[in-house]
């Protein structure tokens, strides 16, 4: 009984050694240098048709074990617009033990430009048919391209039983957290056209304080068959203010005493 109580003791004593041995070799194989990331440049200043990698300009990576890292870079994320056209880069780099670095810098688009809308069919329908704006609206946005599923209808006023000009708000959102809203009226008539009034676009863009000829998106007016119609029997009406943002609302009207027909024309006049 004396030798196996000996025994026992050796044991755990041999136990205890060992064990302080393998946590010695283990911690002492650990490589604690961790990475470091340099950066060049406080804001980056790029464009939004740049490839992927203009990102990564002006960033280098190194450690003291596997030395330059810079190839290994890669971004952890994105973060919303801190301001029109500027966002956060959060970079990440790891080592070969799986070590990290972190850096986030500013990155800033210098072309950046809200999301766009344009709408493929005239938005004039006779009482007591059905619409579906959603249906023929387009976005494109510079960063994240078409964007028209996004789309969401914040207000619908129309009455497709009743004569009038409703307004429909629509807004959208990029990847970016920019947001941009337009109001397209939708025209609702007591009978059906007769002359079929075609412009190049039904959406358009002007800067704050610049001017356009909206005689010059007068594509075509035809009579039902297709024949064309004497265009200078079209009146414009309503009125945009190209000093102040907004949207407006112009009407081309046909007239010629036999046929009739309309087009509205939503102008977006942006910040300057």
């Amino acid at each position: 009984m004396r030798y196996l109580r000996i025994a026992t003791i050796v044991f755990f004593l041999v136990s205890i050694v060992f064990s302080f041995w393998a946590n010695n070799r283990y911690y002492s194989s650990l490589n604690t240098d961790f990475p470091e990331i340099s950066n060049q440049a406080e804001t980056l200043q790029i464009s939004v048709n740049d490839p992927p990698e203009k990102l990564m300009e002006g960033l280098s990576a190194k450690d003291t074990t596997d030395g330059d890292l810079t190839d290994r870079i890669m971004v952890a994320s994105v973060s919303h617009f801190l301001e029109p056209g500027t966002v956060n880069v959060k970079y990440v780099v790891f080592d070969s033990h799986n070590n990290s670095a972190t850096l986030t810098r500013k990155v800033h688009y210098t072309d950046y430009t809200a999301p766009v809308f344009s709408l493929a069919k005239n938005p004039v329908y006779t009482v007591g048919h059905s619409f579906d704006l959603l249906e023929h609206i387009r976005v494109e946005d510079c960063i994240d391209g078409d964007i028209s599923g996004n789309v969401r209808v914040v207000s619908n006023m129309v009455n497709n039983f009743s004569v009038g000009n409703y307004p429909v708000v629509l807004e959208v959102s990029n990847s970016c957290g920019d947001t941009a809203q337009i109001t397209i009226w939708v025209r609702f008539l007591g009978k059906e056209s007769t002359a079929q009034v075609f412009l190049k676009q039904h959406i358009v863009y002007v800067q704050q304080g610049e001017s356009f000829q909206p005689k010059k998106l007068l594509k075509a007016v035809t009579d039902t068959s297709g024949e064309d119609l004497n265009k200078k029997n079209v009146q414009i009406q309503g009125h945009a203010d190209l000093n102040k943002p907004g949207c407006y609302q112009l009407v081309y009207s046909y007239d010629d005493g036999k046929l009739t027909g309309e087009a509205p024309l939503t102008v977006v006049v942006t910040e300057g």
